[in-house]
């Protein structure tokens, strides 16, 4: 899983991980190679290919979420996390 930028390798999400469990998965390991690219000072355009994969990775996972707590809320119910 990754993209070829003039041969740099840049994780990349190919396919939507289709739980929320693994989203969050995916959105750490997103953002643990944002670290690791900064620590060795990566370019900017392996910075805003990541930054764009952990956008993306984080609206599936707010949509999921909203999915999945959504009608709870609207029908009143507890917001707070069980």
């Amino acid at each position: 899983m990754g993209a070829d930028f003039e041969g740099i390798v840049v994780a990349t999400v190919e396919r939507a991980p289709r739980s929320v469990e693994a989203m969050g998965q995916v959105l750490s390991y997103l953002v643990i190679e944002r670290q690791e690219l900064r620590s060795r000072g990566a370019d900017r355009i392996e910075l805003e290919a990541n930054r764009q994969a952990i956008v993306a990775m984080q609206w599936q996972l707010g949509r999921a979420l909203g999915e999945q707590h959504g009608p709870r809320l609207r029908a009143g119910g507890d917001a707070r996390p069980v």
